[in-house]
């Protein structure tokens, strides 16, 4: 069951990503510094168009982190962890959609 749940957040956060600008096959260690983000950083990054990006290669990082972990519990923190990501990442994704104008009320 964690596996689809798992293999379910990975897409689910690949797909919002690729729509904020993400491209498969790009991968920058840079884009992975800064570990807490102000909502300065996140306007830039928005008007920039590096947003997806700059999300998708912090998931892909924690993913191969915790790629080999066995102890269950480790698992389930992570599961947990992912849901809060998602969480943040959605946020992000209305931000995207209202500095594009693209949001459709």
């Amino acid at each position: 069951m964690s596996r689809k749940q798992i293999l379910t957040l990975y897409k689910t956060k690949l797909q919002l990503c690729r729509y904020m600008g993400y491209q498969c096959g790009r991968w920058n260690s840079y884009d992975v510094l800064p570990q807490r983000m102000n909502k300065r950083m996140v306007n830039r990054y928005i008007k920039k168009n590096i947003m997806g990006d700059f999300l998708w290669n912090h998931v892909r990082m924690q993913y191969k982190y915790n790629l080999y972990e066995q102890d269950p519990d480790i698992i389930n923190d992570a599961i947990d962890d992912a849901f809060v990501a998602l969480r943040y990442i959605n946020y992000v994704m209305e931000l995207y959609k209202s500095k594009h104008g693209l949001l459709t009320s």
